[in-house]
């Protein structure tokens, strides 16, 4: 191990497992490196003697897990590069090239359309008042992440990430292969269904889904079968639904998962694939249209003279 912080938790397991500690249970010392999901596939894998087949199987998980996770950010990281790149761009043209023409105008005398006007004033804004958008934006920053600590703020918040155009939709499916792969590797484990939506439960992240999959524990805590719970959420599409009673039915549950995370890994790189080759152009016609206004805004006065000038 190269982390040094990693390196002195396995000799400290390595210590407590050779004074007869079981695994796990050393695990569980360290919960910021080996979460509850670990720490129960650990001690299935303990309890029926297939620890090293477990611990194969987290690894294959985690790399896939970590995969589609990296698919997500790849999604990402073009259109925000493209707007920290549009927003550096208007923010130099305001500052320094409008007022530049603003003061050309002003000698000139030329009317200011509308535009023009409007343009000026916010480069004044900008130029001598830049700290205070700063401090709105970081006020708006802290007062966003207030609220979304709160029960109300997360399933506004977190609905609202499910259902945005696009971006929602790609999350969506995501969010069914994350539940599909960590349900089906807990149950194959051996760990039981009630602790196993629990545990995958946790891993959600978005609390519209988590309650979904409390609701599904609740229905089975009571004999009845997960998938009439899930069926009436708006998360789950049908054919997952189906595939859940299908495997409830014949006791595949866990292969039913896997087949329902693989199908959704490639709804996953198909969304990705679409995603990026809608935003793209998208992206490109807002940068220049930024540009075009100020531009626009800037040489209409000019057209003006000009005008002026050949009567």
């Amino acid at each position: 191990m190269e982390h040094k912080g990693f390196q002195k938790i396995i000799k400290d397991m390595r210590v407590d497992v050779e004074s007869g500690q079981p695994l796990s249970d050393t695990m569980a010392k360290y919960p910021k490196t080996f979460n509850r999901l670990y720490l129960n596939l650990v001690r299935a894998g303990e309890a029926s003697g297939t620890l090293d087949s477990i611990l194969d199987r987290i690894s294959s998980f985690l790399e896939k897990d970590l995969a589609l996770r990296g698919k997500i950010k790849s999604s990402m990281t073009y259109p925000v590069i493209v707007l920290v790149f549009a927003i550096g761009i208007t923010y130099f043209l305001l500052t320094t090239i409008v007022p530049q023409f603003a003061g050309i105008l002003t000698q000139l005398g030329a009317p200011l359309p509308l535009l023009t006007r409007v343009l000026i004033a916010v480069a004044d804004f900008l130029k001598t008042k830049t700290w205070l958008l700063a401090l709105i934006i970081g006020a708006l920053g802290l007062a966003f992440r207030q609220y979304y600590k709160t029960k109300q703020g997360r399933h506004v918040i977190d609905d609202f990430k499910l259902r945005v155009p696009v971006m929602g939709s790609l999350l969506r499916r995501a969010a069914i292969a994350s539940f599909a792969r960590t349900f089906g590797l807990l149950l194959s484990s051996g760990v039981n269904i009630i602790e196993s939506l629990e545990i995958t439960k946790g891993t959600a992240n978005n609390i519209i889904i988590e309650d979904t999959l409390d609701n599904a524990r609740n229905v089975v805590m009571v004999g009845e079968q997960m998938s009439g719970s899930l069926a009436t959420s708006k998360i789950f599409p049908p054919m997952v639904v189906s595939m859940v009673a299908i495997g409830e039915e014949t006791g595949s549950l866990d292969d039913m998962l896997a087949k329902v995370a693989d199908f959704y890994d490639r709804e996953v790189d198909e969304a990705v694939e679409q995603l990026t080759a809608a935003i793209e152009p998208i992206m490109i016609v807002f940068l220049g249209g930024i540009v075009g206004v100020i531009v626009a805004g800037m040489f209409l006065p000019m057209f003006s003279i000009i005008g002026q000038l050949s009567k």
